[in-house]
């Protein structure tokens, strides 16, 4: 039987490697401190002194921890502002947390920058200047202040005082005391962060500092579950260990995945959650449980802990200590292994946790050359580079192979074989030796080297370093090569090697914009994006070309060239360039970075970053456009230029914001915005979790005020629920009748049955009070409420229990909420296991009972969708059901989304699945259908389809009747997967059927997120969340490209109302701006949101006469083609541009 720890070897004493680490240990007299030799006090030293270090022995593996403090005193002069750089980087990029000790009479400089350099992108934090009277926070080296406090005490001239400055997404703190967050003294959050910040620098003014005691790590704040990525990945895909220290009370997050995205496909470990009383495992971020332990001690709020946790073929592990496979807490074997595993990410729930002494490896045993394969391969077939390094005595072997099976169909480069004395390139596993060198010193035997291995046309060559074709050791020719030889393995052959920091990639040389053609290669011609990493001094060359040659009609991206002074976009190969900008940070030479390139329509354009849209850096619209544009290649200039990870990709769009709109700055929400109302006072009602993000009906909910003019647009009223019903999950509406929110139905709140309830609570904004209304008698979880059109309230669908997770008892019986006489009647013919059940027969499974798809239409029936079943109901009487067959298209199912853009007419999107409770992995849908039931039952036709596929999209009517698509994923993530986040809005046209590609939003908005349409015309989108696979308190507003036009935002009507009430029929007149020149008057009902379903939702356009500056029209007759409620007025100037709405009231 396979062991679970085959390669990740247990340690015991006769281990070999044990034994050469206390070998190793004893020669470098690291057991006694005073042992250590003198060195020179400067600031290059100073990481060398302040900790001794031991080597600790993990999966076979050597790994460095800070165990012993030594004080030592480092004295910076005078320096105005000049920094001094140690040699130590921050563990993740982009979260800092500095402890130190100082003693000086003022002036303490501390920079947290982007590289070692005075100029470099930083903040700077002064504590104790001007005389030790201010504290500051700038966002440059001597900028402006963006942050000041007034402090006499800040320093001690006569005596050492301890300090921390911390920095997490943005937020810079610093404050007193050796606890990271506590007695915090100042801070600033800046609204567009720095990127790729890892550097700590020290200086001072005009007084002398002593520091000592410095301990750098990387700070998280209470996250919430959303994670930072480390820069290095695991050495294979889905295979590796992790070893790390952390510091924190609780919550300790770490996790494996495919993207460094929250809710990429991933493996989650929780290490002391529930404050610091059980650890566990999870498929997903967020998701279930699929492990548990108690301890009550899996972490150490005083001090720092050592963790480890593994991966390999689905086994996930966590444990104690820096030896991996020693002193396991908890370990769980995936049936299904989650696939391309590399990424690795860390966070925390409620409180800050810091992080240090990350160390990501691979560990072979003695294996007598059978290979471990990583699933990674080249770059482009037959050509590229793999750079690791390794340690171990001798046996290095890697394969470069056809596939990860092969014997013969590779090549063999084995480093210090025969006891580190022979290096050899073989044409098969274990063949003749092709190409052979002595060298005794290949490998380390103390320590780590880095290599690098090199197929390309059949020359394989290998070296020390990082930079492919320098320190050549070996090469070869083969005369007759392989002929896709691309997939990596690693293997040894009798002693243990460790793998770490294993990437490949394409080394392209020098070569004046001669351009490599891989199979990189764009589905639309003209249309799509690559996303790629690449590193060097300068001069990334991309092209987009027809063909590939370097002939070709092309456009050239050039990212860093003139030395890295300078970027630019040409119409031809080495041609004139039509765009350019000067960057001198646009190639970080000493690390990896990524970009984006984009085409779109003869739009070309450029950015740093893994989403493409996000962080532009340059563009230009050819007036001209190249036609056949599907090919994509890469070259450099004069110097050497490493590519990696090349994705390209369907995505495109112009980020203009009057082509594809404008994303907000991310704000936080008190809770998940699980379900979300308009108010008639235009304060929004959300509700469904607690303020941590879990499952929290029953304790709050939240009030919000809307200002778009404010940097802060919401002042939240959070508000103890006093009904005693669990909201979670239940179905919302806003009554014209009473002008109240009424929600019916929700969870139980009170056990792990997951039981239905059966209330209804009713929420009146003129006083904010909330109640409970009558009892319905049947309990509902998942229901739908919609309004009818005499005023009255259907409620459709709903469980009543999981009994122990099996089959759920499905509420197969509509009823009607009276709001005038606050009654409840059941519709007692009207039961339907068709419409409103689990399983209608073998052939059509499907959960039919949650959230149905319903709307009111003009015949006064009530048209629904269910799972792929359609039905209409009528709700005279005891009601009625009249089943109208099978929906075929895949775009169904409780993750789809749907809305009513015109009476009559309805657009549903996305989806996937019937069924939404199973482990499916059926992809997200492209597919979007119009119903037509204007002839009374429904008439199907086909519209255009999106570029993603979304599970758990919300639809949302914007002003001028176009429909926006926000969230959701290609992947279910009410099924706990998460995969593809689709990040990019979609808006629909009703006129041409077609979507066209929005700008990408921030956050994953997943399962449980809500959009909303908000009187001013844009879009609020939030949440996301309880369960997983990210939560996120927090929200997003979306300015839809109609508020602006090419010079910026677009100067919109005005609308002058005095009356807001009205009746059917009733006529309507109000006054615009004396210069508005008026096209059209559209209405759009207030919305009512939950589970990717507005059962309120609905579009009207008004006709409409226009004297002087008066709007006159009539309002429709009918209530079964605007439901009684209450509606946002819009008028749109010939330009498209809406007006802020006013909410009027229709009854």
């Amino acid at each position: 039987m396979k062991r679970h720890l085959n390669r990740f070897t247990t340690i015991n004493p006769t281990n070999k490697n044990l034994k050469l680490i206390r070998q190793r240990l004893n020669k470098q007299s690291l057991r006694n401190p005073s042992h250590i030799p003198p060195h020179p006090l400067t600031i290059a030293n100073l990481f060398n002194r302040f900790s001794v270090f031991i080597v600790c022995c993990s999966l076979a593996c050597f790994s460095v921890f800070p165990v012993l403090a030594v004080e030592f005193d480092l004295s910076i002069d005078a320096k105005y502002g000049s920094y001094e750089w140690p040699n130590k980087s921050l563990p993740i990029t982009g979260h800092a947390s500095v402890v130190f000790q100082a003693k000086g009479a003022n002036d303490l400089h501390i920079a947290i920058a982007n590289s070692e350099d005075d100029g470099a992108t930083l903040y700077e934090v002064v504590i104790g200047g001007w005389g030790n009277t201010q504290s500051v926070i700038r966002r440059s080296r001597a900028g402006a202040n963006e942050a000041i406090t007034n402090n006499t005490d800040a320093m001690l001239d006569n005596g050492w005082a301890t300090y921390w400055v911390t920095l997490s997404n943005g937020r810079i703190a610093y404050g007193k005391g050796s606890e990271p967050g506590h007695n915090e003294k100042l801070s600033w959050q800046d609204p567009t962060p720095h990127n790729g910040l890892k550097w700590i620098g020290f200086s001072t003014w005009n007084a002398p500092i002593q520091y000592r005691d410095i301990e750098i790590a990387s700070f998280i704040t209470a996250s919430h579950g959303a994670y930072t990525w480390v820069d290095e990945t695991l050495p294979g895909f889905g295979q590796g260990a992790i070893i790390f220290q952390a510091q924190g009370t609780n919550d300790v997050h770490v996790t494996i995945a495919d993207q460094q995205t929250d809710g990429a496909n991933a493996y989650e470990i929780v290490i002391g959650g529930w404050g610091n009383t059980q650890s566990v495992i999870r498929r997903s971020q967020g998701g279930p449980n699929e492990a548990i332990t108690n301890d009550t001690d899996a972490m150490l709020d005083s001090g720092w802990g050592t963790y480890w946790v593994t991966v390999e073929n689905g086994r996930v592990a966590y444990g104690k200590g820096a030896e991996a496979g020693i002193n396991e807490k908890l370990s769980w074997q995936d049936p299904t292994p989650q696939p391309d595993l590399q990424w690795v990410g860390f966070s925390t729930w409620n409180v800050p946790v810091s992080y240090q002494s990350i160390s990501i490896f691979l560990a072979i045993e003695a294996r007598y050359g059978a290979y471990q394969w990583t699933h990674r391969a080249l770059p482009k077939i037959g050509q590229g580079t793999v750079i690791f390094e390794a340690q171990g005595s001798n046996d290095v072997h890697v394969a470069i192979a056809e596939n990860e099976n092969s014997t013969t169909n590779l090549y063999e480069i084995v480093i210090g074989g025969w006891g580190n004395t022979q290096s050899v390139i073989r044409r098969s596993r274990g063949g003749a030796i092709e190409a052979v060198t002595n060298n005794s010193d290949a490998m380390l035997d103390s320590g780590w080297g880095t290599y690098w291995v090199t197929a390309k046309n059949g020359r394989v060559s290998y070296g020390k370093g990082n930079e492919p074709g320098v320190n050549e050791k070996l090469s070869w020719q083969d005369p007759s090569p392989h002929a896709t030889p691309q997939w990596i393995g690693f293997s040894t052959w009798n002693t243990p090697i460790n793998f770490r920091n294993t990437k490949t990639v394409l080394a392209i040389e020098p070569s004046y914009t001669s351009y490599q053609w891989g199979n990189w290669r764009l589905s639309q011609a003209g249309q799509g994006s690559v996303v790629f990493q690449a590193k060097g001094s300068n001069d990334i060359h991309v092209a987009f070309a027809d063909n590939e040659h370097d002939t070709a009609n092309l456009y050239e991206i050039v990212i860093g060239g003139w030395n890295n002074s300078k970027s630019v976009i040409r119409r031809y190969r080495a041609g004139a360039y039509e765009a350019s900008t000067y960057d001198n940070s646009a190639m970080i030479e000493d690390g990896w970075a990524s970009y984006w390139a984009m085409i779109s329509n003869g739009r070309i354009s450029f950015g740093k970053g893994n989403v493409p849209g996000q962080n532009e850096q340059l563009s230009w619209q050819d007036p001209a456009p190249h036609t056949g544009i599907k090919w994509i290649g890469f070259s450099t200039w004069d110097a050497q230029v490493l590519y990696a990870d090349i994705q390209p990709s369907d995505y495109y769009f112009n980020p203009e914001p009057h082509i594809s709109g404008q994303w907000s700055a991310v704000y936080d929400w008190p809770i998940i915005p699980i379900h979300t109302l308009l108010l008639p006072d235009e304060r929004l009602m959300t509700f469904g979790t607690n303020t941590v993000g879990t499952q929290g009906g029953h304790l709050v909910y939240d009030l919000a005020e809307y200002d778009a003019s404010s940097p802060t647009p919401f002042i939240h009223d959070t508000s103890l629920n006093p009904s005693g019903s669990d909201l979670f999950c239940s179905a919302q509406i806003l009554s014209s009748k009473t002008g109240k929110a009424l929600i019916f139905g929700g969870d139980d709140g009170y056990d792990e049955s997951n039981n239905g309830n059966d209330k209804t609570v009713l929420f009146d904004p003129s006083n904010d009070s909330m109640s409970q209304g009558p009892t319905m008698p049947l309990r509902r979880w998942y229901p739908t409420a919609i309004t009818l059109p005499d005023g009255k309230v259907l409620i459709q669908g709903g469980v009543d229990t999981f009994v122990g997770g099996g089959t759920p008892t499905a509420i197969k019986t509509p009823e009607i909420y009276d709001p005038v006489g606050n009654s409840l009647s059941s519709l007692l013919n009207a039961n339907s296991d068709y419409a409103y059940g689990k399983y209608a027969n073998a052939n059509t499974l499907g959960n039919r009972w949650w959230y149905p798809r319903s709307w009111a239409i003009s015949s006064g029936q009530v048209f629904g969708i269910s799972a792929n079943a359609m039905y209409m109901l009528d709700t005279d009487g005891y009601g009625a059901i009249e089943e109208k067959g099978y929906f075929s298209a895949n775009n169904v199912g409780a993750s789809s989304t749907a809305v009513m853009f015109q009476p009559d007419k309805i657009l549903q999107f996305g989806g996937g699945d019937t069924q939404n409770d199973g482990f499916s992995n059926t992809p997200g849908s492209t597919h979007a259908t119009v119903f037509d039931l204007s002839s009374g039952s429904p008439e199907i036709t086909e519209t255009g389809s999106l570029t993603l596929g979304r599970h758990w999209a919300t639809s949302t009517l914007l002003a001028n009747g176009t429909v926006l698509a926000t969230g959701g994923s290609e992947y279910n993530v009410q099924l706990n997967r998460g995969q593809g986040a689709a990040r990019h809005a979609e808006l629909w046209n009703p006129d041409t059927g077609q979507w066209q590609t929005m700008s990408p939003e921030t956050h994953a908005r997943l399962y449980h997120s809500t959009a909303i349409l908000l009187p001013d015309g844009r879009v609020l989108s939030g949440g996301g969340g309880a369960p997983g696979p990210v939560n996120n308190l927090n929200v997003q507003i979306f300015s839809p490209p109609y508020l602006f036009d090419q010079a910026g935002l677009a100067t919109r009507p005005s609308l002058l109302l005095t009356n807001i009430s009205y009746t059917y029929g009733d006529p309507i007149s109000f006054d615009v701006g004396s210069s508005d020149t008026i096209s059209r008057v559209t209405l759009i009902k207030s919305g009512a949101v939950t589970h990717s379903f507005n059962s309120e939702q609905r579009f009207y356009e008004l006709a409409f006469n226009k004297t002087n500056n008066t709007i006159t029209g009539t309002l429709p007759s009918s209530s079964s083609i605007l439901t009684p409620g209450y509606y946002l007025l819009f008028v749109i100037n010939d330009q498209g541009t809406p007006s802020v709405g006013r909410l009027i009231t229709l009854d």
